[in-house]
């Protein structure tokens, strides 16, 4: 794994300095002086094929004795050398070589086609396999990889590694109940054309679901976009272990999040949909500038693969140690709480009492637990959050916070609720974006103002908005003007503890 990663690509126009393709002669495809397995299926494939029992008995218990093989090595190199040697992998003397068989106007490539099927002088057939790996095609489209292969530092000593669902399961998400858990695959990490370091991810959204199906009106029968935000999360997650070596004892922080659908809402057709979540990492944050990553700043694009473009996503993130994690929320309880000490994972903090929440109805749910804001003890026009610690979706593990797919839930039925009673059913949320500028706490209470932004404010407004900045631009970089927004405030201790701009269309826009 570690040689794969350091060898670098087999296309020379993507090597850089310091991989070790990028290093060693040989300019084409396929005439590089690195070949070895890519997929840790590859190794063990390639080790049946080479070798018979006896001899891999041998080099297995060479490896575990750290065995060093390079006298040996060089002796060999050194033997085909003398045998062999004396051939060059430039294309330049190649070409020379073959000019005088050149046909009137004829094309490399087809001079490299004639000549493989022709008979010529011996002396001209290596510079005829040089000229031939430079300018023929080499490689045949493939699908994707039986066994995707995780970066070295997934392969750590004592460090466990689970492979049920494609790669990845539930506790790499920090989900307690498996159908909590959205992603049933994860592939390798690449690094595409502007240098950025980009995974794959597979999520199924069922169709089905005792929240994120839990609606009336026109959000009913189709994919709720927090679902989809939900399995995105999950993804971002997985690929921080699997991509960026977090650990999976670490706690991951979102600092800003936000979606939008590409064409409304895309409707359950009796399956479940099976999506593919693109992430790649336009910044990655590093300890001390130059350390290991500890989080990203991420575009990502949704897709079906026969549908196309579902939607996209973006946001930041981060990982810390769960020691780290409590010095930080020890430090914050402090500022708000006058020294207050954070709950410990296994010791809850005391939540307030759940207050009578706003009718399942008002909020286009089916559940009365679907709904989570209430309006007693509130200011007029103003909303309080209502936290069911004994959620089964929103608590599905424990939390010594309130969480932040629960804020976006509060964030949505708030913009609803300020929506004219007998258009409301007719709605719905094709677009969020967040930004958790600090944790909301359970144990006090939290206060929601909804405050709808006016047409001729945010008509020119880009896509992510000029209040977050988080979110890429539009087609046209604006809004379609069809669209209601709101700007969802939540405040505890006097502070705004989160931001959202929900954006509200008809159904199926």
């Amino acid at each position: 794994m570690q040689l794969t990663e350091l060898k670098g690509p087999t296309a020379p126009h993507l090597r850089r300095l310091e991989h070790l393709r990028g290093v060693l002669p040989g300019g084409s495809y396929l005439l590089n002086q690195v070949h070895s397995a890519d997929e840790p299926a590859d190794a063990l494939r390639e080790l049946g094929v080479y070798f018979p029992a006896r001899r891999r008995q041998r080099t297995f218990e060479r490896v575990v004795t750290g065995h060093d093989a390079s006298a040996e090595a060089r002796r060999i190199a050194d033997e085909l050398d003398e045998a062999h040697g004396g051939f060059s992998t430039e294309e330049e003397p190649a070409w020379e070589a073959l000019q005088p068989l050149r046909r009137r106007g004829e094309s490399d490539s087809n001079l490299c086609r004639r000549l493989l099927h022709e008979s010529i002088r011996e002396d001209l057939q290596w510079p005829l396999l040089v000229a031939g790996a430079g300018c023929l095609p080499m490689r045949t489209p493939s699908g994707s990889v039986a066994l995707a292969n995780p970066p070295a530092s997934a392969w750590d000593p004592g460090r466990p590694i689970a492979a049920p669902r494609g790669g990845v399961d539930r506790s790499m998400v920090h989900r307690r109940s498996e159908a909590e858990f959205f992603v049933t695959g994860i592939g390798p990490a690449t690094i595409d054309d502007e240098g950025c370091r980009v995974f794959e991810a597979a999520v199924q959204m069922a169709r089905m679901h005792p929240l994120h199906s839990d609606h009336v009106g026109a959000q009913w029968g189709h994919l709720d976009l927090f679902h989809l935000m939900e399995g995105v999360r999950q993804a971002c997650i997985a690929g921080g272990q699997t991509a960026f070596g977090a650990k999976r004892s670490d706690v991951f922080v979102v600092r800003s999040f936000g979606a939008e659908f590409s064409s409304g809402p895309p409707a359950f057709d009796g399956q479940p949909l099976d999506l593919r979540v693109r992430v790649t990492a336009d910044r990655e944050y590093r300890e001390n500038g130059d350390g290991p990553v500890t989080g990203l700043r991420a575009s990502i694009d949704i897709t079906d693969d026969e549908a196309g473009t579902v939607g996209r996503a973006w946001g930041t993130y981060s990982w810390v140690s769960r020691d780290s994690f409590l010095e930080l929320r020890r430090a914050m309880r402090a500022q708000t709480q006058g020294g207050a000490q954070p709950p410990a994972q296994n010791e809850p903090a005391t939540p307030l009492p759940l207050p009578p929440t706003v009718a399942e109805s008002e909020v286009l749910r089916l559940d009365p637990r679907s709904s989570v804001v209430s309006r007693e003890g509130a200011a007029p026009g103003e909303l309080v959050l209502a936290v069911d610690v004994t959620h089964p979706v929103h608590f599905d593990h424990p939390l010594d916070h309130i969480p932040g797919m629960l804020l976006l839930e509060a964030a949505r039925q708030a913009a609803l609720l300020t929506i004219d009673p007998a258009d409301r059913a007719g709605k719905v949320v094709s677009r969020v974006d967040a930004k958790f500028v600090s944790f909301a706490d359970y144990d006090r209470p939290v206060t929601i103002r909804t405050l709808e932004i006016p047409a001729e404010e945010s008509a020119d407004v880009p896509y992510g908005g000029a209040q977050s900045g988080a979110g890429p631009a539009g087609d046209d970089g604006t809004h379609e003007r069809d669209a209601q927004e709101y700007r969802v405030e939540f405040v505890q201790d006097d502070q705004v503890a989160t931001v959202a701009t929900v954006v509200v269309t008809d159904g199926g826009r």
